[in-house]
């Protein structure tokens, strides 16, 4: 069995004019009922939880969040369903193709491991029309501070899932950062980088992936690659 994690933002589809920011400040806004602003952070590095709990304490909150946040994180995922069908997105060549094509074989469990919060995650694939592809494990950032955590969780699951043990050793995740590559060693598991994202391949190639590609265009290429 080969489990799959792919991670979303810049690898599956990127969204633009800055729609996921504004949905994620203003769900806290509302939920904790203060002015959230955004800050920059480096590509895909912090999880949602992460980037919450930060922006939470710049804004002058110092209670317990939990309860707010799993709130908010719910309030990210119905924003999303507002925007669905005004939202612009744009899906990466050969990304229907590809993972319709490996939703089909019976040794491949497909999976997402992202720093979105679920609701987040799942908002964009509904976003994207991708949400009829069966991811059937995931891992999210509303889970986690810290995204190297991410992949256990996920394999964790497919073993319960699949009555088998699942592993890094069969295990790939997909991603277009070197966050991405840095959570699949975590795991011991292989690091497929997509330079779809906001690092080129010059980027990517200093920390090593098994595998660098430009696109996931070449859908029977990069089937082999993932199932071989």
């Amino acid at each position: 069995m080969r489990l799959l994690l792919f991670d979303i933002d810049g690898t599956l589809l990127t969204v633009h004019h800055g729609l996921s920011k504004n949905i994620f400040c203003q769900a806290l806004s509302e939920t904790f009922d203060r002015p959230i602003i955004w800050q920059g952070y480096p590509g895909n590095r912090y999880t949602d939880k992460a980037m919450a709990l930060d922006l939470l304490h710049a804004s002058g909150y110092h209670g317990d969040p939990t309860a707010e946040l799993r709130r908010a994180f719910a309030r990210m995922g119905q924003l999303w369903g507002e925007h669905r069908d005004t939202a612009e997105l744009h899906i990466f060549s050969g990304v229907r193709d590809l993972l319709s094509k490996l939703s089909q074989q019976e040794q491949v469990t497909l999976g997402i491991v992202t720093a979105n919060g679920r609701p987040s995650a799942w908002g964009k694939l509904n976003a994207a029309q991708l949400q009829h592809i069966p991811f059937q494990v995931g891992a999210y950032g509303h889970e986690a501070t810290d995204r190297n955590d991410l992949p256990q969780l996920a394999i964790d699951r497919a073993s319960q899932l699949l009555g088998q043990p699942i592993n890094g050793q069969n295990t790939i995740v997909i991603g277009d950062t070197p966050a991405d590559i840095a959570c699949a060693r975590a795991v011991g598991a292989k690091a497929v980088a997509v330079a779809t994202g906001r690092y080129s391949p010059t980027d990517l190639a200093p920390h090593q992936p098994d595998t660098l590609l430009e696109t996931l265009s070449d859908v029977h290429q990069v089937f082999r690659l993932l199932t071989r």
